[in-house]
């Protein structure tokens, strides 16, 4: 996900002397880093900007900011220098699980489904689908075009794995998929085109879950609007906001919405 309104790409991130500090006294297990108990919330706030902005993630079941790899090298650059740069040259937010809950529970998957997750990241949307889940499910795809999260990917996750940007793959060659779950990026709209070639890999009578911007096939664009025209022609489609501050942890305050389509089972 991406954007602030179309979502901001941040540059570097200045950071105070007591988030320096903070960042310097956090424990480090692995990929995982614990904060210091108690903080106030002002400060976490801003240290947890700080650490997002270096590619962590809260996580609540570990109690801790997780990370692709070990962030010892990144965390005592940033605590050295008082800044860090944004990581989102590939217009990365990752999804927290409140908003992958809210999609997993939307769209339903069960092990009989072939299920796909384009632009995965490191595989948050798909985590959800698949907890609570008996068994796996017949056929589990996952498309990502950058490497480093491939290889995050490849250690989470029993799937077919792409090494690719979405919109520069052909749904030919794919079987249709039953489920869909997917946080594309939205930086220039991006999402309105993200979303219509989903739709491409959707088998009929098939379910897609999309966070989107707010401003999803509303955009005065083309694309915005060809995208409203294939939703409408297909009828079985709801948006519904996500609360406020969604994707605060990434470190943008975007508004953000669930989109769920329906394909029509009669649709070929």
């Amino acid at each position: 996900c991406s954007e602030q309104g179309e979502r901001e790409v941040k540059q570097d991130i200045r950071i105070g002397d007591d988030v320096r500090d903070v960042l310097a006294n956090a424990t480090i297990e692995g990929n995982i880093l614990r904060l210091p108990p108690d903080l106030d919330r002002k400060l976490y706030q801003r240290v947890d900007q700080a650490l997002s902005a270096l590619g962590g993630a809260w996580n609540r079941k570990q109690r801790g900011h997780v990370f692709a790899g070990d962030p010892r090298t990144a965390i005592d650059a940033a605590a050295d220098s008082g800044k860090v740069a944004h990581p989102n040259q590939l217009d990365f937010f990752p999804t927290s699980d409140e908003p992958a809950d809210r999609v997993a529970a939307r769209l339903n998957a069960t092990p009989a489904h072939r299920i796909l997750e384009p632009s995965a990241g490191e595989g948050a949307l798909v985590a959800a689908v698949l907890r609570g889940m008996p068994r796996p499910p017949l056929a589990l795809a996952l498309i990502e075009k950058d490497p480093g999260r491939v290889a995050v990917l490849r250690e989470k996750f029993q799937a077919s794995l792409f090494c690719d940007d979405f919109l520069g793959v052909s749904e030919t060659g794919f079987y249709p998929f039953d489920k869909i779950a997917m946080n594309p990026p939205f930086h220039r709209g991006a999402d309105d085109l993200h979303v219509m070639h989903a739709l491409n890999f959707l088998a009929p009578g098939g379910r897609l879950v999309a966070i989107a911007s707010s401003m999803l096939a509303r955009r005065p664009t083309k694309p915005s609007k060809d995208l409203g025209d294939r939703l409408d022609a297909w009828g079985g489609w709801t948006i519904e906001p996500l609360p406020e501050g969604s994707f605060k942890a990434a470190g943008t305050n975007v508004a953000t919405v669930m989109l769920t389509v329906d394909r029509p089972k009669g649709d070929a």
